[in-house]
């Protein structure tokens, strides 16, 4: 069992959060899994996703350039992924409503519960807390509970270095 959770950070996350029907929908029909890349990309690609592409390299073009240089993924290649995994994210709503629908509910409050633990440690603020619509957050776009142990594996590894 996890650390506990405090209703102030029960609180600063949650309050205002309300059911999503449209992610139970997109939960319930996701065909995404029968295209090509082709069929997904061309699907998903739209000019309001264009636009935010173009923000977000504005916006986080120093941190992308530097990734860039260390790992030499373009910075495009990287937003585009961004883009057509999340949209450039959404918030804790999405996790919520999947924590409360029938169908896979345990899953979801147990990442529920992890992703508002790292809100309780101050990994992150509920405003960070972005992610896709199926439940992954950050930009890694993993389940809460992964990024918590990625966090406590990139913290001892902190203090061995």
């Amino acid at each position: 069992m996890g650390a506990a959770i405090s209703q102030q950070t029960m609180a600063s996350a949650l309050n205002g959060i309300t059911y999503d029907p449209a992610i139970i929908a997109r939960d319930h029909s996701q065909s995404v899994f029968q295209q090509s890349f082709e069929q997904f990309s061309g699907r998903m690609v739209s000019p309001d996703r264009l636009r935010k592409g173009s923000n977000m390299l504005k916006r986080y073009g120093s941190i992308l350039e530097r990734i860039e240089e260390r790992y030499g993924v373009p910075a495009e290649v990287l937003v585009a992924i961004w883009g057509l995994e999340t949209d450039y994210g959404f918030h804790v709503r999405s996790l919520a409503t999947l924590a409360y629908d029938c169908r896979r509910s345990e899953k979801f409050r147990a990442e529920l519960l992890d992703a508002l633990r790292t809100i309780e440690r101050g990994d992150l603020t509920p405003a960070q807390l972005i992610g896709a619509w199926a439940g992954e957050i950050s930009q890694t776009q993993f389940v809460p509970s992964a990024c918590i142990s990625l966090q406590l594996i990139s913290k001892a590894s902190d203090v061995v270095t």
